[in-house]
């Protein structure tokens, strides 16, 4: 059990399961910011260069994520290599951690990561990546990786607050226009060893 601000006491516990009544308890899932990240390619045939930079929005850039029938046969799949975790105050479950082994590389992926509205910004996230680092670290991984987005400003601080970094990105993941569009796949991870 640990004692977070506002003398929430949170307990946490290797993840069973994550259904859909378990997403909708913890709120919408999604983010509003006033920043992003904007990614912009240089490319001769001698030179690539790539260069990100923050900026200001004009307005705030909202996004919601449906849940899918997809997402949650993936995390019936994930959850069972027993590194995803739950944050519980009391018997109600505030957040997750969804935790694939990817043993080819010796890494642990995080597929998702989400706190109930009425818990963010009390330190129930770091506590989770808290906990998941010293698992990890005591079963000998080599490092931990996520992917964001990268108008996910919030998300990338908080990530960069708990020791992860920027370590590469995909200018075209969600479409063939992602940096046009402003909005590109970052890849932040913690090295372990």
């Amino acid at each position: 059990m640990e004692t977070l601000r506002g003398g929430i006491m949170i307990d946490i516990r290797t993840l069973e399961k994550y259904d859909l009544e378990d997403q909708k308890s913890l709120g919408k899932n999604g983010y509003t910011t006033n920043y992003r990240y904007v990614a912009t390619k240089d490319e001769t045939a001698d030179e690539t260069t790539i260069r990100v930079k923050l900026e200001k929005l004009e307005e705030p850039y909202v996004t919601i994520w449906p849940s899918t029938k997809e997402d949650f046969e993936n995390y019936d799949e994930i959850i069972p290599h027993g590194y995803s975790l739950g944050a519980y105050d009391g018997d109600k479950l505030v957040g997750v951690l969804i935790v694939e082994n990817r043993q080819w590389n010796n890494s642990l992926w995080i597929d998702e990561i989400e706190i109930a509205d009425t818990h963010r910004g009390k330190g129930v996230g770091a506590l989770l990546l808290n906990r998941l680092h010293d698992v990890a670290v005591k079963d000998g991984f080599r490092i931990i990786a996520l992917e964001v987005q990268s108008t996910n400003y919030s998300a990338i601080k908080f990530y960069r607050k708990n020791g992860y970094e920027l370590d590469g990105l995909d200018l075209s993941l969600y479409t063939n226009t992602d940096a046009l569009d402003g909005e590109v796949a970052f890849f932040m991870k913690r090295k372990l060893l």
